[in-house]
């Protein structure tokens, strides 16, 4: 049968390696042949791919996990991202799901990857109405640099934001920024694609059930009645970086089995869930 996936031998770098939909990436990259550098802050423990330690709230730690990549690689999955719990600062979490990537996407992507290649970016259903509200994170997502945006962080007034806006800002900057990058990386031929997950069991969920949210959760899974398995996130962002989508580029897949497009157009209303400000009235 022949292989229209063309996995085998490429080298792929991916973020998140130790847990969720990273880990089950992983694991389905060593099944199709691909030789893999799995970056996290946790060792995955994984036999079949490279490890590297990497700390995606600092730019230093970023730079320290590069060094240790091949000088080129074919396929990148930016996949690793944090929930906005107690547990992390604002800061925080708006670095590992934004200014990471960012600085990945920037510093990084053409430097190293191959032409022919391909990046895939797990951004979030958070993120869906990142062009109604491009205005409450433009300036920061325009920012070039991490000091930069540092500086633009400093100035938002986070007492008068809602719960979870680090997240949300974070998600949907982060959909914007690859829009952006589309032309460059293109005349690289080099694609790039953002998936954004519908709620899926991975140990973040998990915690968001034991906290007593699961049918907050079950809101944004349209009709599907069920969170998404991980291996229904993992199989998209495979189809998205192989070479069965060699002409598509700057994507936004909804992986939220109807959810957001049912309320679109009126089959179903969902009180245009994730459409509102981050900012409280």
């Amino acid at each position: 049968m022949k292989d229209y996936l063309n996995y085998k031998d490429k080298i792929c770098v991916v973020t998140g390696a130790a847990s969720g939909i990273g880990r089950c990436l992983c694991e389905e990259l060593i099944h199709l042949g691909a030789e893999i550098y799995g970056l996290d802050i946790i060792d995955p423990q994984m036999k079949g791919i490279h490890y590297i330690k990497v700390n995606l709230e600092f730019q230093k730690s970023i730079d320290e996990a590069f060094e240790l990549i091949p000088d080129k690689i074919d396929k990148l999955f930016l996949v690793a991202g944090i929930s906005a719990d107690k547990r992390f600062s604002f800061e925080t979490v708006f670095h590992v799901n934004f200014t990471a990537n960012q600085y990945i996407l920037d510093y990084y992507a053409l430097k190293k990857m191959n032409s022919n290649g391909a990046i895939a970016i797990i951004s979030s259903m958070a993120g869906v109405y990142w062009k109604e509200y491009i205005y409450e994170y433009q300036n920061i997502a325009d920012m070039n640099g991490w000091d930069a945006v540092n500086v633009e962080l400093e100035k938002l007034n986070k007492k008068h934001m809602v719960d979870g806006a680090s997240y949300i800002l974070s998600k949907r900057a982060i959909i914007y920024h690859a829009m952006k990058k589309i032309k460059v990386f293109g005349e690289h031929n080099i694609r790039i694609n953002v998936l954004l997950p519908g709620s899926t069991l991975t140990a973040m969920t998990e915690k968001m059930i034991a906290d007593g949210l699961k049918e907050e959760l079950l809101k944004t899974d349209g009709v599907a009645g069920r969170l998404a398995d991980v291996q229904e996130m993992v199989k998209p962002l495979l189809f998205l970086n192989s070479e069965m989508a060699t002409f598509l580029t700057g994507n936004i897949l909804l992986g939220d089995f109807g959810f957001y497009m049912m309320d679109y157009v009126g089959i179903q209303s969902n009180d245009h869930y994730y459409d509102f400000s981050v900012f409280k009235k």
